[in-house]
C-alpha cells in the first residue's frame, strides 16, 4: 500500500517509519515547515528515510492531466451543489445585504473550495494511482478542508484526522498572549479614526484591491485618480514595500480577528440553516457558509474605513477573497477588474470570480463566461488584452541588441518562452507540467529545431535566470551557448525584454499557456504551444484545443514551425486569423490601456 500525506509536518516521521516497518511506502505532496532552512532539514532526514515528495516527475509515461487544469464537464459545480442545493442555500440569502444574484455567488463560494482541492491534491494523486493501478493509496490529509477532496479514483481511500486543529489552537493561544499588550492601543487607534475628520485617504473615491505589488492599468496624467501617487491602494494580504509615494489602506488587521463578534457571526448563519440540514455534506457546506460569513462581516467593518469609496479595481479577481467582493458589492462599491489570464475564462475548474465590471479579453470570452455557472458578473465589457499594447510600441522601436547579428544574417527569429523553474527537487517532483525534467526536455527540443531547420535563431527567455545554477541543465546550457543559432536571453534589467524580443519575432513558441502568449496572439505575431512534456501522454493544457497552435508532440512542432516560417499563406493562416479576430476579438491595436481608462473616468464621472 502507499501511504500519501497532502501536508507532511515532522510530528508524522513517528507514525510514517512505523507504517513503512508493514510494508507501507511513504509519500507526500508538500511539506511545511516555520522556516527553509527547516524544511530542508526534514526534506533531507525523510530522503534518507525512503520518504519521498510524490514522484510524479520521474514517472515515465503519465496518460490524463486535465483534471488539474479544467472541468468542462461541470463535474466540480455538481459535486458542490451536492453540499449545498440551491433550496438549502435560499436560507442565507437575507444574510447579505444589497447583493444582486447571491444564491449564484455563495455556490462559487462553496465551488472554489472544493475546486482547489481538486487541482492540489486529486490531480495529483489521480495521475500516480493511474499508473499504479495494481495497488491501494491511502490519502491522509491532516487539515479538516480534506473532507471536501473530489473525484478520487477507486483505488484511492481518504482519511482526514484534522491534526490542524489542535495546533491551530495552540497557535492562537500564543497569538493571544502575545497581542493582548496591544489591544488597548489598537481600540484607541480605532476610536480616533471615528473622531476625526476624513484625511486624503480616506475621501478616495477609487482604489485598487491588492495583494501584492505588481502591474496595474495607471494613467500617466498627474492629475488623474488613476496616476500611481493619487489613486489608493488597499491591501488585503500584506503591506507594500515597492515605493513611499503611494497612498495605501490596508482591510486587514489580524487582531480583529479575536473580537469576540467572530463567534457570534458564526453562529448567524448556523442558526438559519441547521433546521434545513439533510445531509453530512451538507453540514460541511453549512459550516463553509458559517466561516465565510465571518469574513465577510469582518471585510465590511473594514470597509467603513473608506466611506468615500465609489469604485474598487481589483488587481487579482480570481485569488481575490471572494468574502471581500460580496462585501464591496454590499457597501455599494463598483468592482472591476481587467482580464490579463485568457486561460482562465474558459477552464471552469478554479477560474471563478465576483464582479460588478469585467473588462475583458473580447466579446468572444464574455460569451463563454456568461454561459458559465462559476462566474457572476452583472456586465462584460470587452477592451482587449491590455499588455498588448506593449508589443505595439515595441514593434516601433528597434530590435533587441541580441537579435542584431541574427537579423543580419537572415535568420527567422524565434523566440522560445520557458515559465518558472521549480528549484527545489522536492518541489519539482510533484509539479506534472513544469518540473524540472520538463524544462529540460523544452530546451532540449528547442536545441533539436534548431538543427533540423537550417535557417533559424532561437532565443530562450525565461521568467528568470535562477535555473541556469541547477546541475540538469548544464549540459543543454552549454550546447545552447556553444550554437550559434541560439541564446539565453539574460537581460532582466528590462522588465519587458521579452515583449522586446517577441515584437521581433517571426514566431513565438512558449511552454506555458502564459499571457504574452495571448497578447502576441493578439496583434498577429504566430505562437506555437509546446503541449507535452517528457512523460505526458495527451494534452497539459487545452484552451485551444481545437487548433493546430497547440503541438502535442515534437513531430507536430517541427512541421508547423516551418509552415509558419515559409512566409506564405498556409493552413496555418486561418488558425491564427481567427484566434486574432474572433476569440480576441480583434482588440490587439495598441489602444487597450486607452479604453481602460476612458471606461474608469465614466464610472467615476
Amino acid at each position: 500500500m502507499d501511504i500519501i500525506f497532502v501536508t507532511y509536518r515532522n510530528y508524522l516521521f513517528s507514525l510514517s517509519r512505523l507504517l513503512q516497518k508493514f510494508g507501507c511506502r511513504i509519500f507526500y505532496i508538500r511539506i511545511e515547515e516555520s522556516s527553509k532552512a527547516k524544511k530542508e532539514f526534514w526534506v533531507e532526514k525523510l530522503k534518507n528515510n525512503d520518504i519521498l515528495p510524490l514522484p510524479i516527475e520521474s514517472l515515465p509515461h503519465i496518460s490524463e492531466t486535465l483534471e488539474g487544469y479544467s472541468d468542462p464537464q461541470m463535474k466540480i459545480i455538481e459535486i458542490s451543489r451536492e453540499y449545498a442545493p440551491k433550496e438549502f442555500i435560499s436560507c442565507f440569502l437575507k444574510l447579505f445585504p444589497n447583493n444582486s444574484d447571491i444564491a449564484k455567488k455563495l455556490e462559487i463560494v462553496i465551488h472554489w473550495s472544493i475546486a482547489r482541492k481538486m487541482r492540489a491534491v486529486t490531480s495529483l494523486v489521480n495521475i500516480w494511482a493511474r499508473e499504479h493501478k495494481d495497488k491501494i493509496h491511502l490519502l491522509i490529509d491532516i487539515r479538516l478542508s480534506g473532507i471536501l477532496t473530489p473525484g478520487l479514483l477507486p483505488n484511492v481511500k481518504l482519511l482526514v484526522i484534522p491534526l490542524d486543529i489542535i495546533e491551530n489552537i495552540i497557535k492562537k493561544v500564543f497569538r493571544v498572549i502575545h497581542n493582548i499588550k496591544n489591544i488597548k492601543s489598537v481600540n484607541k487607534v480605532n476610536e480616533n479614526q471615528k473622531n476625526k475628520k476624513p484625511t486624503e485617504i480616506e475621501s478616495s473615491k477609487i482604489a485598487f484591491i491588492m495583494d501584492s505589488d505588481g502591474p496595474l492599468p495607471y494613467s500617466d496624467d498627474k492629475e488623474s485618480e488613476l496616476h500611481r501617487e493619487n489613486i489608493l491602494h488597499l491591501y488585503y494580504r500584506f503591506f507594500p514595500g515597492s515605493s513611499e509615494k503611494i497612498k495605501w489602506g490596508s482591510v486587514w488587521n489580524p487582531i480583529q480577528i479575536l473580537d469576540p463578534k467572530t463567534i457570534y457571526h458564526a453562529l448567524i448563519p448556523i442558526r438559519h440553516g441547521i433546521l434545513h440540514v439533510r445531509s453530512i455534506k451538507q453540514i460541511i457546506g453549512l459550516f463553509i457558509i458559517a466561516f465565510f460569513y465571518t469574513r465577510f462581516r469582518f471585510f465590511l467593518q473594514q470597509l467603513e474605513r473608506y466611506p468615500c469609496l465609489k469604485a474598487a479595481f481589483i488587481k487579482n479577481d480570481i485569488y481575490s477573497p471572494k468574502a471581500l467582493l460580496i462585501a464591496l458589492e454590499a457597501k455599494g462599491i463598483k468592482t472591476v477588474a481587467l482580464q490579463y489570464r485568457f486561460d482562465l475564462s474558459n477552464n471552469y475548474l478554479v477560474g471563478s470570480t465576483i464582479l460588478t465590471y469585467y473588462l475583458c479579453a473580447s466579446q468572444f470570452v464574455a460569451d463563454i463566461m456568461q454561459d458559465s455557472p462559476i462566474y457572476c458578473i452583472e456586465k462584460y465589457v470587452p477592451v482587449g488584452l491590455y499588455r498588448s499594447d506593449k508589443l505595439f510600441l515595441a514593434k516601433g522601436s528597434p530590435p533587441p541588441a541580441v537579435l542584431k547579428v541574427p537579423v543580419e544574417k537572415g535568420y527567422h527569429v524565434i523566440t522560445a518562452l520557458g515559465w518558472t523553474v521549480p528549484l527545489n527537487w522536492y518541489e519539482s517532483q510533484s509539479d506534472y507540467k513544469l518540473n524540472q525534467t520538463a524544462h529540460k526536455h523544452f530546451l532540449e527540443d528547442m536545441y533539436r529545431l534548431s538543427v533540423d531547420i537550417p535557417d533559424v535563431f532561437i532565443i530562450i527567455r525565461y521568467v528568470s535566470n535562477d535555473w541556469m545554477a541547477l546541475p540538469l541543465f548544464t549540459e543543454i546550457i552549454a550546447k545552447i551557448m556553444a550554437s550559434e543559432k541560439m541564446t539565453i536571453s539574460t537581460d532582466y534589467d528590462n522588465k519587458f525584454a521579452n515583449y522586446d524580443l517577441c515584437a521581433h519575432s517571426e514566431l513565438v513558441i512558449t511552454n506555458k499557456h502564459d499571457r504574452i502568449a495571448n497578447d502576441c496572439l493578439s496583434v498577429g505575431i504566430p505562437v506555437l504551444f509546446h503541449n507535452y512534456s517528457h512523460n505526458t501522454k495527451g494534452l497539459v493544457w487545452n484552451v485551444y484545443a481545437s487548433s493546430k497552435v497547440m503541438c502535442n508532440n515534437y513531430s507536430e512542432l517541427l512541421d508547423r514551425t516551418r509552415i509558419v516560417l515559409s512566409g506564405v499563406s498556409n493552413e496555418m493562416t486561418q488558425d491564427y486569423n481567427y484566434l486574432k479576430n474572433v476569440v480576441l476579438g480583434g482588440l490587439g491595436d495598441g489602444k487597450v490601456k486607452e479604453r481602460v481608462n476612458k471606461f474608469i473616468g465614466d464610472l467615476l464621472s
